[in-house]
């Protein structure tokens, strides 16, 4: 059963983590697991779309990839916008 946020068809992490070598994947997702003190089934369903990524969650994974490789995964500067209008309905 697909989900609004696969339906999009655009998940950044998903994205971001594509673009990782292989070899340094599991290292960089734990980190990632790790600093959000969430879970490898939370981080999983972010992945794949199934449930959408905190705010709070995507600014820590967004330092974490600023460390590894100096790239980030959400563009927060258009989530910030998106929440606000989601807010107000």
């Amino acid at each position: 059963m697909k989900t609004e946020l696969n339906d999009q068809g655009k998940n950044e992490l998903r994205e971001y983590l594509d673009t990782i070598p292989v070899g340094e994947i599991k290292e960089l997702v734990q980190k990632m697991i790790d600093e959000t003190k969430t879970t490898h089934y939370i981080f999983k369903n972010w992945k794949r779309g199934i449930t959408k990524t905190p705010l709070l969650e995507q600014t820590v994974i967004n330092r974490v990839s600023m460390e590894y490789n100096g790239k980030e995964v959400f563009n927060l500067g258009a989530n910030d916008t998106d929440q606000q209008h989601e807010e107000t309905r």
